[in-house]
């Protein structure tokens, strides 16, 4: 939910710098002009133009009802709204050498209203098991984990190197204790995690998997940006991650598609009432 608001700043950034505005829409007597719509916007076909104008009117149908209401009100809004401007205003003006003006200021605050609205409707939305494990079960082919490794790795700008600090690896009482001294000697943070297949090259992983629990790489793999020590801590095979594994995940989507479901919503109730015209 934070993520909309970051975002807010970033559409203004890419809008369009016309010296004169034209309307595209008028909403409450509120007119929707093309300073607000990013760059490019002329270039688009008529379909593509009459879908941004439509979602440019629905959210100016809820901006008017939001900023009308308590949630434009509250103290946390204030502090937000002038964060965003401040940020808004500073990457426009370097990017076009102008000022926001009133329409893209208004903008600002309405995307802000809605960021806050959200977070309130997904704080207080529910999720019960019977909709979670209803979620999972239609997902069921997105929660399909790969084989996967968890190491501990370096990466050498020669062979020589890594395989100095194999033979190191190797004659250590402690491995993991040795691992940082390395890595600190060689000035490198190292990386330690789970890999999963298809995310590094096959080869590498081939070797990685091929490996005991606990055991080094034989000899220093060579990858694109030198040569790599491992030592392989843990693997699991492919399989299915259990409803209990992602139940955190399950109850955020849920929520997120009743706050998606209450929005559209309110949209159409607001419509109703709305005046508009093109």
């Amino acid at each position: 939910m934070k993520g909309k608001i970051v975002a807010i700043s970033a559409l203004l950034v890419i809008s369009s710098s016309m010296l004169f505005s034209k309307t595209l829409a008028t909403v409450n007597g509120h007119q929707i002009t093309d300073s607000v719509v990013p760059s490019g916007f002329e270039k688009l076909d008529e379909s593509k133009k009459k879908l941004l104008v439509n979602r440019l009117v629905q959210e100016e149908i809820l901006f008017s009802h939001l900023l009308g209401s308590n949630t434009a009100k509250s103290a946390n809004f204030s502090k937000i709204y002038e964060k965003q401007k401040s940020i808004a205003q500073s990457q426009y003006k370097k990017s076009t050498g102008k000022n926001l003006n009133d329409e893209q200021l208004r903008s600002v605050k309405g995307s802000v209203a809605l960021a806050l609205y959200q977070q309130e409707l997904f704080k207080n939305a529910k999720a019960t098991d019977v909709e979670m494990k209803s979620f999972y079960k239609q997902n069921a082919s997105k929660m399909k984990l790969p084989d996967a490794v968890k190491v501990v790795a370096m990466t050498f700008k020669t062979k020589d190197e890594a395989s100095k600090a194999i033979n190191r690896l190797k004659s250590a009482k402690d491995v993991s204790k040795e691992f940082s001294a390395i890595a600190k000697e060689s000035k490198q943070k190292g990386f330690i995690g789970w890999i999963g297949e298809g995310k590094v090259p096959a080869s590498f992983f081939s070797q990685l998997y091929g490996m005991k629990q606990n055991s080094l790489t034989a000899t220093p793999i060579k990858m694109d940006k030198g040569f790599v020590v491992a030592l392989l801590l843990e693997k699991k095979p492919a399989g299915l991650m259990s409803f209990e594994q992602v139940k955190v995940d399950m109850e955020n989507f849920v929520k997120q598609e009743k706050v998606k479901k209450t929005l559209q919503m309110k949209i159409q109730e607001l419509s109703k009432s709305a005046k508009v015209t093109y």
